[in-house]
């Protein structure tokens, strides 16, 4: 399609204008979409494509990462895209075509350079206070003991940057979780990829909700300077200090003060994340040792 037939984002329609066709009718729009939203499709299989002006479809996502934004838009005030719809996928369980507002804004990997310090500063606030608050989301399950890794009726394989290039578990206790990476510490130090006093896996904090992957791409500032958080494909429930340890490095990247920035906005948990650090053979070319 060339430049010149490609109809602007301002001149889609809304929501309003599409909530009423078939999920057929949807995916066809979805599939004819010049409005690609993500920039590198070569890195990343999933798919975000508007349809309206203020309507995304973004695919493939899975079960629990649509649970996931639910449960977040249902407990706390952590602006996330409200979900429309979700229609399954024609191939597997975990494949589902979401479609859900548009949020018009820039990313916060893109935006800071540009921010003033004392908006920098609210920003940083803000993600404070969204990370306290996801602290506090209670379990799905209300009668159950939390178990580690994403929402579902039952446990669910933990994926994310804290698991290498594979999944874990499932777990069922969070013992589970712990005497894995019991085990991977094992198996770097034995294969001399890791130093041999290594603090163990520190399993003293409770399981609370985290999003996993609370890198800069995925806050978005709005047109109005408000603070968004996208993408919570990976997020589940994990000890406390997974989510300093699985973002620090990407705002690190942003920022010279990154790493200050990270330990604001979700604790000063460099020790565990040193010890992430240590098993990091174990968790990528060791995995299946």
């Amino acid at each position: 399609m060339t430049e010149a037939k490609v109809v602007s984002r301002e001149s889609l329609p809304s929501w309003s204008e599409l909530q009423h066709l078939s999920d057929d009718a949807l995916l066809d729009l979805f599939r004819s979409s010049p409005h690609e939203l993500l920039a590198d499709l070569t890195i990343n299989t999933t798919s975000v494509r508007m349809i309206g002006r203020d309507t995304v479809i973004k695919y493939p996502c899975a079960p629990y990462e649509v649970a996931a934004q639910a449960h977040i838009a249902s407990t706390t005030s952590i602006l996330t895209p409200a979900i429309r719809r979700t229609i399954p996928g024609r191939t597997g369980l975990n494949n589902f075509y979401v479609v859900m507002d548009f949020v018009h804004g820039t990313t916060l990997d893109s935006s800071w350079p540009r921010l003033a310090p004392w908006r920098k500063l609210m920003v940083v606030w803000t993600m404070r206070r969204y990370v306290r608050e996801l602290r506090k989301v209670p379990f799905q399950h209300a009668s159950k003991e939390p178990w580690p890794g994403p929402l579902g009726d039952e446990p669910i394989a933990c994926i994310g940057p804290l698991f290498g290039e594979y999944d874990a578990g499932p777990f069922s206790t969070y013992a589970g979780l712990a005497d894995c990476f019991a085990h991977k510490l094992d198996v770097a130090v034995r294969m001399k990829k890791a130093p041999p006093f290594v603090a163990p896996f520190d399993a003293s904090m409770p399981l609370v909700f985290t999003h996993l992957d609370l890198v800069p791409h995925n806050v978005m500032l709005d047109d109005a300077g408000r603070v968004w958080v996208i993408d919570w494909g990976i997020s589940g429930f994990y000890p406390q200090w997974f989510e300093y340890a699985a973002m620090a490095a990407g705002w690190e990247d942003m920022s010279r003060y990154g790493g200050f920035l990270a330990r604001g906005i979700a604790g000063f948990y460099e020790p565990q994340r040193c010890f992430i650090d240590s098993i990091c053979w174990a968790l990528v070319t060791g995995a299946f040792m």
